[in-house]
């Protein structure tokens, strides 16, 4: 992986046992990892999963549903943590603003001159 310029990869399927062999460094890379309070809500917020999905049982779809989702997260929570890779904890308590800095304040030295230097890219 490059160490310029900095990228930001967002997906509950890239675990970090599959990013971690390609960091040239681990402050090269950071996982946002929401409690599982945070997840909830968010879910709840969100009407997960939604009525997109047809079920002859629908209460057990969603039960099922976020049961993987919960198993997913404390996967990825473990390999991070296990891994001693860094991490921020995402309970709700702090505004996106605040998360955004600290993780620019991670990213400080891919950066460079600051904010004008990050572009951001949706693919």
């Amino acid at each position: 992986m490059p160490s310029q310029p900095p990228i930001l990869v967002e997906g509950p399927r890239l675990f970090p046992a599959l990013i971690a062999p390609l960091l040239n460094d681990p402050t090269q890379a950071i996982w946002l990892l929401p409690t599982a309070d945070f997840v909830r809500a968010s879910q709840q917020r969100r009407d997960k999963p939604v009525n997109r999905f047809r079920s002859s049982d629908p209460d057990r779809f969603r039960w099922n549903f976020l049961e993987r989702d919960r198993l997913l997260w404390e996967h990825i929570c473990a390999e991070v943590k296990g891994r001693g890779l860094p991490w921020i904890e995402i309970d709700g308590s702090r505004a996106p603003e605040m998360i955004a800095d600290e993780v620019q304040s991670h990213f400080e030295d891919y950066l460079g001159s600051g904010k004008d230097s990050c572009k951001t890219h949706t693919l």
